[in-house]
């Protein structure tokens, strides 16, 4: 009866047994053992069982929910580990708040770094990625045709024996040169740009895919200086590269991960270059693949020459199919798991000791505190609430940080390897000591969290002298030359 005048009573809805440990140290008492009592005790003396009876109709004081939507009603008086409006963490909701993203930008607290991505819902959208599909194949055949003219120079870059017309990187050329134009004068709104009709689109492509993905070779041509179009060229994708943020994760390949718009654990997860493929999945989301990495631990070596998911799909649950395959670098953990420290005695072996402080965890912070800001007027102000999200991120060569999803869901049960028995006892440990024990005192130590970001709850009553949003403007202030 302690735990019941003290108020701590649990329930937890699905199994998750890492909790109970945490909770039972700290005088809680599972509900579903009280009701365990009364089964296991048929001859119980009847004030015993009137007691224990009693117990169950007393609600719980601490209900976690192990699914993504709570499957019980919950008293306004219990904590629960659900926020209802949490629209951040389906791929469809990720793409819509990146639209009002920019609206939360503050230099040094929230950035968010986030592949382009395209809900195909939207027929809008669908429009803009295949602009985009395009454009992206486009400045891929020129950094190809860069690439391999500093690596043979210019004169050995084509063939009289060659299959593939040059026009695959005069079309290119011209296409990145109309998109520059573009951003540079608003053609895109002043005026209609030039027309490129469909069937030019698709010979380009054909051309595109037959130089990257069958080695295809240019043919040499009298119609075409070769320096000439070189130096503009590297001309244009200097310039790209300025106009375009994200031209550096492009690559050459044109390759898209489809992503169904609310699954998890890694489900229907596809990579895909070609465009028709990708327009027949057109009840997914497509996000752009960043094919320069800093680390991956898959079964198999990375490679952009298959798409098979033991090779680019990382999550647990899909990688756990294939451990047991033989190990094709030494160096990779054989559990594929590295903890914290593990990450930062590598940055140290590279020379990078100070990347993790300096650049890896603010950018990290920032994409988190930018994802939460965006979606914040969708979130249900419900006291006694919180939740553990699971944030993916890819950090690049250049150890820019970018934020590929976020989990309502993640994984905490059961460990997979060393490395995750061993942490995800201690997140939830240190959840209980924010969410129990510094509720009752406020010094109380708690663990590894930190809080980075506070603000005060937003005005949620009726405003009757009207609501609406602060502007703000980012640039740089103009200097008069002087005369």
């Amino acid at each position: 009866m302690k735990a019941v005048d003290e108020h701590k009573c649990y329930v937890i809805c699905g199994t998750f047994p890492v909790l109970k440990k945490p909770l039972t140290d700290r005088g809680w008492i599972d509900k579903k053992a009280i009701r365990k009592m009364i089964s296991i005790s048929p001859n119980t003396y009847e004030d015993g069982l009137q007691q224990l009876e009693k117990l169950l109709r007393i609600p719980a004081d601490f209900i976690w929910h192990t699914n993504k939507r709570p499957s019980i009603r919950t008293d306004d008086k219990a904590i629960v580990n659900k926020f209802a409006g949490s629209y951040f963490t389906s791929k469809i909701d990720m793409c819509n708040n990146l639209e009002k993203a920019y609206w939360f930008y503050e230099t040094g607290v929230s950035n968010i770094q986030f592949p382009r991505c395209y809900n195909f819902y939207q027929s809008a959208q669908m429009e803009e990625f295949v602009q985009d599909y395009y454009i992206t194949a486009c400045f891929g055949i020129l950094k190809w045709f860069m690439l391999l003219t500093n690596l043979v120079g210019p004169k050995n870059t084509w063939s009289p024996n060659g299959t593939i017309p040059i026009n695959a990187i005069s079309f290119a050329l011209e296409r990145c040169e109309e998109y520059i134009r573009f951003i540079q004068i608003h053609e895109d709104i002043d005026r209609d740009c030039r027309y490129t009709p469909p069937s030019a689109w698709d010979q380009f492509l054909d051309w595109h895919h037959d130089i990257l993905y069958k080695r295809g070779i240019l043919k040499e041509t009298d119609e075409v200086d070769i320096n000439e179009l070189v130096a503009s060229v590297h001309e244009i994708v200097k310039t790209m590269i300025k106009y375009r943020p994200q031209s550096t994760i492009d690559g050459i390949r044109n390759i898209w991960i489809l992503k169904p718009g609310d699954d998890s654990l890694g489900r229907g997860i596809v990579l895909k270059n070609s465009l028709v493929d990708i327009i027949a999945k057109v009840n997914q989301a497509a996000k752009e693949n960043i094919e320069d990495i800093l680390i991956r631990f898959a079964s198999k070596d990375f490679t952009l020459s298959d798409f098979h998911e033991s090779i680019h799909l990382c999550n647990t649950t899909v990688q756990l199919k294939y451990r047991q395959l033989p190990r094709c670098n030494s160096d990779l953990p054989k559990q594929r798991h590295w903890n914290l420290q593990n990450f930062k005695n590598y940055l140290q072996s590279r020379g990078q000791k100070l990347a993790w402080e300096r650049i890896i965890r603010p950018g990290i912070k920032q994409n988190l505190i930018g994802a939460l800001l965006a979606s914040q007027d969708n979130m249900v102000n419900r006291k006694k609430s919180f939740q553990l999200y699971g944030a993916d991120f890819v950090v690049a060569d250049d150890f820019s940080v970018w934020l590929l999803e976020i989990n309502t869901n993640p994984r905490l049960h059961p460990p997979s390897s060393e490395v995750t028995a061993k942490l995800y006892p201690e997140v939830i440990e240190d959840a209980m000591k924010i969410i129990l024990d510094r509720r009752k005192n406020k010094k109380a130590f708690q663990g590894k969290f930190e809080c980075i970001y506070k603000q005060h709850n937003p005005f949620c009553g009726v405003n009757i002298l009207g609501q609406g949003v602060s502007l703000g403007i980012r640039g740089k202030g103009l200097f008069v030359t002087p005369k």
